[in-house]
């Protein structure tokens, strides 16, 4: 076979892929034709694949229900095999900060990992940076559909929703992380991707959740001294991501 021929029929091949990828998320996830397409495209330029690797992702099943019902990819990439689970309290009491850690150690726990181990702890303010490795035998399905529930959680639970569909142990350590937190005015905490922050507003205390992306945790590990500042803690990320963004720039 000719090498146009070749490339002619790769090319047909990769374009019928894609279009069976984007015909299986508007089915299971009632994506409309151009969601599906411009999904394909946004994941192919996240992870530096080409618009046919994903496909074949997608087309192997390794995608569960994320946030707001889009697509996730569960893959080598989606699961770290070690866990960034940080606290920054605004608070001197050993014992609130005790409560603190072990709901948050307790959430690590029930998302696959082992207990986390301490390699940073620093007083006046109470800052703690601890490490937990992926524990045996959990697959990575497992950890991302817990990840998804537990931000499902601390979302609804920081909208003041209750709803069934957070029952169970990952909704109930998320409980216990945040009604930790009832004497501590300011927290930036960090379990992996999920991102829970508390500051005081003139209308009484504020609770945001955010799910990380890729480059907001590297901007975290690279600047993890934006958490010690709750209140400006979303600013200084969005900063801390536009100078990497820059820095990466040809």
């Amino acid at each position: 076979m000719g090498l146009a021929r070749y490339a002619e029929r790769q090319a047909t091949e990769e374009g019928a892929g894609a279009q069976r990828a984007q015909g299986y998320l508007m089915g299971r996830f009632g994506l409309s034709e151009s969601q599906a397409l411009r999904w394909i495209q946004d994941r192919a330029a996240e992870l530096r694949f080409d618009t046919a690797a994903v496909a074949a992702v997608v087309l192997a099943g390794d995608v569960v229900e994320g946030a707001g019902g889009l697509p996730l990819i569960v893959g080598e990439w989606s699961v770290p095999a070690t866990l960034e689970v940080e606290a920054y309290l605004d608070t001197n009491d050993e014992e609130v900060a005790a409560r603190v850690f072990a709901a948050l150690d307790r959430l690590a726990e029930e998302l696959g990992y082992d207990p986390p181990q301490v390699t940073q702890i620093e007083r006046g303010s109470i800052w703690r940076r601890a490490k937990a490795a992926l524990g045996r035998g959990i697959q990575n399905r497992d950890v991302v559909q817990r990840l998804v529930k537990a931000e499902r959680a601390l979302e609804l639970i920081t909208l003041d929703v209750r709803q069934a569909e957070v029952d169970g142990k990952l909704a109930e350590a998320v409980s216990t992380l945040v009604a930790s937190l009832a004497d501590v005015p300011e927290a930036c905490l960090r379990v992996g991707s999920i991102l829970l922050i508390k500051h005081p507003t003139v209308n009484g205390p504020a609770l945001v959740t955010r799910n990380l992306s890729q480059l907001e945790i590297r901007a975290l590990e690279r600047f993890p001294e934006i958490q010690a500042n709750p209140r400006m803690a979303l600013a200084g990320l969005a900063t801390a991501v536009a100078s990497i963004e820059v820095d990466s720039e040809p």
